[in-house]
């Protein structure tokens, strides 16, 4: 793996992003910078963070040699994979949202405990 350095080129400031960088930075944190750059200014107080490019990803995962093993992981998640369930209150409502989509029987067996809703 390559040393270290004070090669800061793949790192954005929060701040220096914004919805516009979705290609740059993915969505989740030109929400991010979105959110720092348009809502800090008029108080609301932000807490600063980075986020890495993705070609940065992509150098590190190369110089890691680590790609040949993420993409034959059988266990890895990808975007759209998975369902994301929203506006959870309780801990019932996962399952009784698991229900209404017919995943029941995929959740029950992950945690005995939550699914006994007795």
């Amino acid at each position: 793996m390559a040393p270290l350095t004070d090669d800061f080129r793949y790192i954005k400031d929060f701040g220096d992003i914004g919805i516009n960088d979705v290609a740059l930075v993915g969505g989740k944190n030109a929400s991010l910078g979105e959110i720092v750059r348009e809502v800090a200014p008029f108080g609301v107080r932000v807490p600063g963070g980075f986020a890495i490019i993705a070609d940065g990803f992509r150098v590190f995962i190369d110089t890691a040699t680590l790609r040949p093993k993420l993409e034959n992981l059988p266990s890895a998640s990808f975007a759209g994979q998975h369902n994301t369930f929203l506006n959870i209150h309780s801990v019932s409502q996962p399952l009784d949202a698991a229900d209404k989509a017919g995943l029941a029987r995929k959740v029950a067996p992950l945690d005995p405990m939550l699914c006994n809703k007795g």
